[in-house]
């Protein structure tokens, strides 16, 4: 539709539905999802409840393969550098659990980020929709080779690509996102072996 803002269209449409209309997902709007003993706290409504567009950047898995995805450490360390520029942190996963056969998902991994996550990181685990909208309003994503990478690549903010393992996946030289702002890093062997100051400097 000529004149539709991206993104930002979906976010609002999910928070204007009424509390009885809201999809079941869990933590689609942070509510009825806990980990670690501490409920999630809602990432989309009204006035973006804590998050301002433009004021967060987006952290995620991804990838699905542990190879091709950062580790706890990477995520937190990248989400306290954020922190320091006055931006907040979307963390964001495939929900489920890595046994399923059909499209595994990254609760576990998650859980390792999220035992020490500090105040100012928001997990979303959630539906496709208004995880690409988070992309959308953040002033920067970062994200290992997925479909999600892709959608930040075309987003106002872009992203960060991480690729890692090309002997057997894709190399960024055929899969690398695309964007005005998009750029990705390559490590030989696993995405644990980028250095901070690589990611921070692409961020």
């Amino acid at each position: 539709v000529d004149g539709a803002q991206p993104g930002r269209d979906e976010a609002d449409a999910v928070a204007a539905r009424p509390a009885a209309q809201q999809p079941d997902e869990p933590a689609l709007l942070g509510q009825g999802y806990e980990h670690g003993g501490r409920d999630q706290r809602p990432v989309l409504g009204p006035a973006g409840e804590g998050l301002e567009a433009g004021r967060y950047v987006v952290i995620g898995l991804g990838a699905r393969r542990a190879k091709k995805q950062p580790t706890a450490r990477q995520v937190n360390a990248w989400s306290a550098a954020a922190h320091a520029r006055g931006l907040a942190t979307v963390f964001m996963w495939t929900p489920g659990g890595g046994d399923n056969a059909l499209y595994p998902g990254d609760d576990e991994a998650a859980q390792e980020v999220l035992a020490s996550a500090p105040a100012h990181l928001h997990p979303y685990r959630g539906p496709l929709r208004p995880a690409a909208a988070l992309a959308w309003l953040a002033a920067r994503s970062i994200f290992p080779d997925s479909g999600l990478m892709h959608l930040a690549a075309a987003s106002p903010g872009g992203v960060v690509g991480l690729f890692a393992d090309t002997l057997v996946s894709p190399p960024p030289q055929r899969w690398a996102p695309l964007g005005p702002r998009a750029t990705w890093l390559e490590a030989p062997d696993e995405v644990a072996q980028l250095a901070d100051d690589r990611v921070l400097g692409a961020l």
